[in-house]
């Protein structure tokens, strides 16, 4: 089950948004928000803007490393909710962090980009011992290998005795299948 999308006008009625810092902070709450009839909406609206007004929204998640925001008892990630707040309206697919900091919610920041696009701007894994995405070396033939990856198969680009024309080569074919200028960094 989707989650619903929220209009951009209730995003912006709940939260600031403040471009140069990426960040979104709580509004203050009439008494009008808070009218159900169990208790005194006043009450209501005093408690929650003491508590929260103008304090940053959302919290950072553990498990997937991006700030999480919930409005109306859903959970959005943050950058999702900011793009709606900016633009007023969803993106239409996924939201690439053009720096990979998944926590910079710059508008600037943000890149509306598709499933294949935001894999050809990937930060450099942990375990790579080369210094570059997508190559590595192979042991058994003492080369340092490159291959890149296409949407459609991985291509190999070839076995090279020295590092650097390993790099310049996955270089060229970076540029060559429109990778990200950020991508392995």
């Amino acid at each position: 089950m989707s989650k619903p999308k929220i209009a951009a006008e209730r995003v912006r009625a709940l939260l600031d948004y403040d471009s140069e810092t990426g960040v979104l902070t709580w509004r203050s709450r009439p008494p009008s928000a808070f009218e159900d009839g169990k208790h005194s909406a006043a009450r209501k609206a005093a408690a929650w803007n003491v508590r929260l007004a103008g304090k940053r929204a959302g919290t950072l998640s553990v498990t997937d490393g991006y700030r999480h925001v919930s409005i109306d008892n859903c959970d959005y990630r943050e950058h999702r909710i900011i793009w709606l707040w900016w633009h007023g309206e969803w993106p239409a697919d996924q939201l690439d962090h053009d720096n990979h900091s998944h926590d910079d919610n710059r508008i600037c920041n943000l890149i509306e980009s598709t499933d294949p696009e935001n894999r050809r701007n990937l930060p450099l894994r942990r375990d790579n011992k080369s210094g570059q995405a997508g190559v590595y070396w192979n042991r058994q033939k003492q080369q340092w290998f490159a291959a890149i990856n296409t949407s459609e198969k991985r291509i190999f680009l070839g076995a090279f005795e020295r590092l650097a024309d390993a790099i310049s080569t996955r270089k060229l074919a970076e540029a060559e299948h429109g990778y990200h200028k950020n991508h392995g960094v």
